[in-house]
């Protein structure tokens, strides 16, 4: 499937996991936003991991594919971040 419209999707909330130094509190936090967004009727979810090693990617990604409400989502073109649709 081609998500590259999610590139320009303007996202009806953000998720910022940046700062969280433990990755399991920051992937909790990440579940029940997303949860929070889905009941809000939110289409589109920015969600900021930074850059980094890769590892908080890395485990955002394996969240979001392992999460119902999740339609589809992209790596955006800085690497810090993904589009996420609900």
């Amino acid at each position: 499937m081609n998500n590259d419209y999610l590139q320009f999707a303007n996202p009806d909330f953000t998720i910022d996991l940046h700062e969280f130094r433990n990755p399991e509190e920051a992937l909790e936090f990440l579940e029940r936003e997303l949860y929070k967004a889905y009941q809000n009727s939110c289409d589109f979810v920015r969600v900021i991991h930074g850059i980094g090693s890769g590892v908080m990617k890395d485990r955002v990604t394996h969240a979001l594919q392992n999460n119902p409400q999740v339609h589809e989502f992209s790596l955006e073109e800085s690497g810090g971040s993904t589009m996420v649709k609900l």
